[in-house]
């Protein structure tokens, strides 16, 4: 290895002893070599070492990218989660305003509050119905309201005198 190599030359001592000092074979391999010095790398050229470095910088920002991905990623759902919030609220405050304008056409006779009524549990089929139920449920009296009454069916094919 080229490090022993200069290493020997610098210290005036040969490659065997530095090797029976560390404690390694003289055909040990790079990572036995390694392992003996204590360190996780050596290059021997310049180059070696760029190379290392572009492809650590290389891997961390690929790393860096698709964690930006999913980030932006996420960002987007939370913003779709937000518009999709926004419009929930928004329909609810129609239907509840729906509701509402139903609930004041009614003519109760005890003091009711329309925010005791469950909006959840209204069909909004028949609201009306539905708000009376529960008006029922929490026993408030209602002043009677005549019913509609249908009208029979005139017959249109009425015996003309001939």
């Amino acid at each position: 290895m080229k490090l022993f190599e200069n290493l020997s030359q610098k210290l005036g001592i040969s490659c065997q002893e530095i090797n029976e000092k560390l404690g390694i074979k003289e055909n040990a391999s790079k990572p036995e070599i390694l392992n003996a010095l204590g360190v996780y790398a050596i290059f021997d050229e310049k180059e070696n070492l760029s190379s290392y470095i572009a492809d650590k910088i290389s891997n961390k920002t690929k790393e860096l990218e698709a964690s930006n991905l999913e980030k932006e990623k996420a960002l987007n759902e939370i913003n779709e989660l937000k518009n999709q919030l926004s419009n929930f609220e928004t329909t609810k405050s129609h239907l509840k305003e729906l509701i509402k304008n139903e609930f004041n056409k009614i003519d109760f006779t005890t003091k009711t509050d329309f925010e005791q009524l469950d909006i959840n549990k209204i069909d909004y089929s028949n609201v009306k119905k539905s708000i009376l139920q529960q008006a029922s449920e929490l026993n408030w009296e209602v002043k009677e309201q005549p019913q509609p009454q249908e009208q029979p069916q005139e017959n249109n094919l009425k015996r003309k005198g001939y």
